[in-house]
């Protein structure tokens, strides 16, 4: 399984979204997986210096994979892997907000 279709399995079990459409299900979680990545990697190039920028942008023009990135981001940002839950658990609640709203309307 991949990242997205982890962080999505876990979108449909927190935010309960059995109660929407297949349809309207897909759109939320589409959305939901490129706020929080979007986010992700803002979040971590203001967490980086320049110099690491510069490397981790070398990393990835080498074809570094996921776990090689995420090893390097580990070691280069403090608390890396609370910065990550933090901005899903802002995203979620947001998300929560907007879906509940959205069910009032349908």
């Amino acid at each position: 399984m991949t990242n997205a279709q982890t962080l999505q399995s876990i979108l449909m079990d927190e935010l309960n979204l059995k109660g929407l459409s297949d349809v309207a299900q897909k759109e939320v979680l589409l959305k939901m997986t490129e706020l929080i990545m979007k986010k992700i990697i803002l979040a971590t190039f203001e967490s980086l210096k320049d110099n690491d920028v510069e490397e981790l942008i070398a990393l990835q023009e080498k074809g570094a994979d996921h776990e090689q990135i995420h090893d390097f981001l580990k070691q280069k940002i403090d608390n890396y892997e609370e910065l990550l839950q933090k901005i899903i658990i802002i995203l979620k609640e947001d998300m929560r907000g907007m879906i509940n709203t959205f069910q009032q309307y349908v």
